[in-house]
Parts: structure tokens; C-alpha cells; sequence
């Protein structure tokens, strides 16, 4: 059995330390130099301090041969908007293609869902078989933190696993922009347009100070001055 106690009196052969990240307390114990051979874990728990509450186990290689990086593709956005996940594993040759990889969200009131993250060159993947593994989880109309745990297995020898943790933010809309309409104007009448005339409702919800940012870009999406 390894507790606190236990690390404290043996730190040769196993690490402990505990923190809180996002609200969440985590114990995180450090095993030195286990045996090869495969290893079962069984997690007690001697108190429980509220009812109900979700609890998580993970297990890390330190330097390991194969890693997983992951991100969203922007941590923080407006309610209705998607959170693109992205997943990298990859070892000393590289990425690795060919893996199963998923996330699973807990939204802000704890629902849990599962979707997969894709190598297809589909949208929001941006090119096929290059081991980014990418995909939306659109269900956003929350407002609040949505915790994610991502992960990659192997399909061909040598099987892996990796899992790595993410989380991001959705903000409630202040305030949405609707009815665009755009007139060019010939102001010299030579022909040549001299000026772009943009409108459009801005409705704001919530009182405050906002910012406006218009890029004007060709139809191949070039920036034009």
C-alpha cells in the first residue's frame, strides 16, 4: 500500500507530491524505477467530502518513447462556438499516423461526451494522414470551463496508449453582428471603385466597450490594403 506516509519514509523508490489545478485536487505519486511487467492499480479512497464527486486516474511514462502533445485550437471562446481539439503523438520517427485517437468533454454542468478526433483532411483537419488528428465538439451553448481528456492508442504493434488533459473556456455572447450588406463606391466617377461601404445590426446584450476589426481580402482570401 502507498500513501503520503509511505512516500515520505521511502523516497527511493516512490515520489509523492499534491496540488489543485482548475478547482481539482490532484495526489500524484511517482513509482522509481519499477520492474518491467505490467502493472495493476487499485485506487482507495478513505474520505469522501461531498457526494457525487467525479474522480480521475492517469497514469504517465516520464521521458517516454512515444509522446502526445494536444491542444484547442483557440483555448477560449463565445457561447455556440466549437472547440477544436487537436491531438499530436509522435515518437523518435515522428508523427505517428494510423491511431485511434478520441476526447471526451465535461461540459460546465458535468454532461460527458465522446467524439472522435480525425486524420481525414476533412474539416477542421487540415490535411490528411500527416498524424494531426482534429476534430469540433460544437455542443458549446454553456458558459464556463469544459474539461477534456484526449487520447491516442495504437493500432499496429507496438500498441500504446497516451492520454493528456486540456481545458477550455466559453464565454456568453455580448453581443452578435447580423445583416451585412457591403455598396462600392465610384466617388470620381472614372470607372474605378473608390470606397467600400459596409453595414450592418450590431445587438449587444450586456452593456460595455466593444472593439470593432474588419481585414478586407480578395476572393482568395488575400489581405488587401
Amino acid at each position: 500500500t502507498i500513501d503520503p506516509a509511505y512516500a515520505t519514509s521511502n523516497p527511493s523508490i516512490v515520489g509523492y507530491e499534491d496540488s489543485e489545478v482548475f478547482g481539482s485536487k490532484i495526489a500524484l505519486y511517482a513509482l522509481i524505477n519499477p520492474a518491467v511487467g505490467s502493472w495493476q492499480i487499485q485506487v482507495t479512497g478513505n474520505l469522501v467530502l461531498e457526494p457525487q464527486i467525479p474522480f480521475a486516474v492517469s497514469g504517465l511514462l516520464l521521458q517516454p518513447a512515444i509522446t502526445l502533445k494536444s491542444s484547442l485550437a483557440s483555448p477560449s471562446v463565445t457561447s455556440g462556438t466549437s472547440l477544436v481539439f487537436v491531438a499530436e503523438p509522435s515518437d523518435s520517427n515522428g508523427p505517428i499516423r494510423g491511431a485511434l485517437a478520441q476526447v471526451t468533454v465535461e461540459s460546465p454542468d458535468g454532461t460527458l461526451t465522446t467524439l472522435n478526433l480525425m486524420d481525414d483532411g476533412l474539416t477542421p483537419d487540415a490535411y490528411a494522414d500527416d498524424g494531426v488528428y482534429t476534430g469540433s465538439f460544437i455542443t458549446t451553448s454553456q458558459a464556463g470551463n469544459y474539461r477534456a481528456a484526449v487520447s491516442v492508442e495504437g493500432t499496429v504493434p507496438p500498441l500504446f496508449s497516451r492520454e493528456v488533459f486540456v481545458l477550455g473556456s466559453v464565454s456568453a455572447a455580448t453581443a452578435t453582428v447580423n445583416n451585412f450588406s457591403d455598396a462600392p463606391l465610384d466617388n470620381d466617377s472614372d470607372g474605378l471603385f473608390n470606397q467600400l461601404v459596409i453595414s450592418f445590426d450590431v445587438s449587444v446584450t450586456v452593456p460595455g466597450d466593444f472593439y470593432l476589426l474588419a481585414i478586407l481580402t480578395d476572393s482568395e482570401g488575400n489581405e488587401q490594403n
